[in-house]
């Protein structure tokens, strides 16, 4: 066993010391070894930075609800939005899987703050809105069943709106020539950019002539998502609604979906990974067997005193991992490097991710181990007579 130590040993500082003596044949050829790693490095960086954020911004929606919004084109004047009778037959449907919010949604609605004028999405619900959005107010209250009973002239603004213009609680916005007095500011989660919030009235929301243009559904076990979506499709389809009269919105089958994809292209980022380690590979093999020619002396003479194949084969191989290391290290030095660079620049998402330099040490190495074991055994079966001989 020590002296399986003292060969590794030897044929590590044989090693470098060729790489020593040849540094710039060296660099040159496991350039391309140095290249691939920070290819796949930054590849599988940006990659998992952009899944991350796609898969979050799909969250952002609430893994658990199922959004189902009307399309303004196919409004018409026997069908005009979402009935009561519908809202009452989603809940059959959902018994005790879930809850429903029916919303009557409204986007730019002019609105004037103290001396400004601007726009934002308008959301007009009952009391439910809090529980199914899974809002969190910043400050003040939410929508409450008081409100809604009573017709209170109550809003809820976001907090973009109530940074804009130096607003807070007690002040009061004016939508439609009516006067709200702003009762809480909300951040944002499922809602996106400006928006105010208010109550219908409870006459409103119970009328059977009144129709709302959106539905939220927060499903209790994600697990049941798929199902009562399906079901809610088919209530639809049998009541004469079009599927393309309906915009749906299930994150949990977006993420489903986003995740396939990213096993596809994740596949394919691994196939140019492998030809781009392939073709530094070749390179490595070209080094070592121009070595290789350039050492059949010393070889056959180490032969000669005693030095057994498997020992020619072992510094061989122990040769050309230590070529693709050394490149492994350069190009994951060089890859940390350049996503440093991306993330401040903050235009490409990037994910640090110890898996990515793992990876491309992994194959890198692994190429060494591959495309080295062509000349350790061309290494190993010189004869040493005819080696002195002939050099």
């Amino acid at each position: 066993m020590m002296n399986f130590w003292r060969g590794i040993c030897a044929d590590m500082r044989h090693s470098f010391a060729t790489i020593r003596s040849q540094w710039f044949h060296t660099m040159i050829s496991v350039l391309g070894i140095v290249v691939s790693v920070i290819a796949v490095i930054v590849m599988i960086s940006i990659n998992e930075g952009n899944k991350l954020t796609l898969l979050q911004s799909i969250r952002d929606y609430g893994m658990q609800t199922i959004r189902i919004a009307i399309d303004d084109t196919h409004v018409t004047h026997h069908r005009r939005g979402f009935s009561m009778h519908d809202i009452q037959h989603i809940k059959a449907i959902l018994s005790e899987k879930g809850i429903i919010l029916p919303l009557l949604a409204s986007k730019n609605m002019p609105y004037s703050l103290q001396q400004y004028s601007a726009q934002a999405n308008l959301y007009q619900c009952s009391e439910l809105f809090f529980d199914v959005e899974q809002l969190h107010l910043l400050r003040g209250r939410p929508i409450l069943a008081y409100d809604v009973e009573n017709a209170v002239n109550a809003a809820i603004i976001s907090e973009s709106i109530a940074n804009r213009y130096s607003v807070d609680i007690g002040d009061f916005i004016s939508i439609r020539r009516s006067i709200y007095q702003i009762v809480g500011i909300s951040d944002t989660n499922a809602m996106q950019g400006d928006f105010v919030i208010l109550p219908l009235s409870k006459q409103t929301l119970f009328s059977d002539t009144f129709f709302y243009n959106r539905l939220v559904i927060r499903v209790f076990d994600t697990s049941h998502i798929l199902e009562l979506y399906s079901q809610i499709q088919l209530y639809f389809n049998e009541i004469g609604i079009p599927r393309e009269a309906l915009e749906y919105l299930v994150p949990a089958q977006m993420v489903e979906q986003e995740e396939n994809a990213q096993k596809q292209l994740n596949l394919v980022l691994f196939m140019v990974a492998l030809m781009s380690m392939l073709s530094g590979g070749i390179n490595i093999m070209n080094i070592m067997l121009s070595n290789l020619a350039q050492q059949t002396r010393e070889i056959g003479l180490k032969m000669a005193l005693g030095a057994t194949a498997e020992r020619i084969r072992r510094g061989m191989l122990l040769h050309a991992v230590i070529l693709t290391s050394c490149a492994a290290l350069l190009g994951s030095i060089a890859g940390y490097g350049i996503l440093l660079l991306l993330s401040l620049h903050g235009s490409v998402p990037i994910y640090f991710s110890q898996k990515a330099f793992l990876i491309a040490g992994f194959m890198a190495v692994f190429s060494g181990l591959l495309f080295g074991l062509y000349p350790a055994l061309r290494a190993s079966q010189i004869a040493p007579m005819s080696a002195l001989k002939e050099y």
